[in-house]
């Protein structure tokens, strides 16, 4: 069970943790005789982002987005590095772990859950799935996926993408939707800035050659637009 391979494997506190002996299989008899699968994994105390969501119904914060996008591009970039891609990034499987009790000052981390739909990849793509194996989120998965095809990292980048755009906005992605193209039309809802906008629209792109290759390029945009951020902020405080 590739979940549990994943899971076990994956030395980070962004995924939960699943011990040596978490996965196992029973015999069960009904309806017939087989082998359940079954896995023991840490329970995250925390909210999902579809749960932030709903607390900011005009669009959550731009740095709080920004921060966001920031950690999840770093998860990503560990289990691509691995040859895995999730195929199933929505709000509701991304969780803020909320910070022990102890914890000062202490951020609360994002946590990528439900690696069900986790897949191995070879030289960039996993070529077209059996129709057993497809799996497809409604409004963020990308058209590769939803048709069958070959999909790869970029997928995970174009589902990670329209969350963020979801969270800034506060519409779900088939609000925003054309109804003819397919593309969304969200820049009007929200205060954003404009290169974290260009690098969002990139990433949702149709076509698969036109989002960002790998999360490293990813991160690069994000650091040139919190540099910015800095600066004017620097700007404004010679101000006074």
């Amino acid at each position: 069970m590739l979940e549990a391979e994943v899971l076990s494997n994956f030395r980070s506190s962004a995924v939960p943790k699943v011990d040596a002996d978490g996965y196992f299989q029973i015999s069960v008899t009904h309806p017939k005789p087989h082998q359940l699968a079954c896995l023991v994994m840490e329970k995250i105390d925390g909210y999902t982002l579809e749960e932030v969501r709903k607390n900011f119904p005009q669009g959550c914060p731009q740095d709080l987005v920004l921060n966001l996008l920031s950690q999840a591009v770093k998860i990503l970039q560990e289990l691509h590095h691995r040859k895995i891609i999730h195929r199933d990034i929505k709000p509701s499987n991304l969780m803020l772990r909320s910070p022990a009790p102890n914890a000062l000052l202490q951020a609360e981390q994002l946590v990528l859950i439900d690696f069900g739909g986790a897949k191995q990849f070879s030289g960039g793509i996993l070529r077209s799935p059996s129709p057993s194996t497809r799996l497809f989120s409604s409004g963020y998965s990308p058209p590769e996926q939803i048709t069958g095809g070959n999909v790869g990292p970029a997928a995970d980048f174009y589902a990670l993408g329209r969350t963020m755009i979801e969270l800034l906005t506060g519409k779900y992605p088939q609000e925003l939707e054309d109804p003819i193209t397919g593309e969304l039309s969200w820049r009007k809802w929200c205060n954003v800035n404009i290169q974290l906008a260009d690098l969002l629209d990139e990433m949702i792109q149709a076509d698969v050659r036109s989002r960002p290759a790998h999360a490293a390029i990813i991160q690069k945009r994000l650091l040139a637009i919190n540099s910015v951020k800095s600066k004017n902020f620097l700007d404004f405080l010679e101000l006074f």
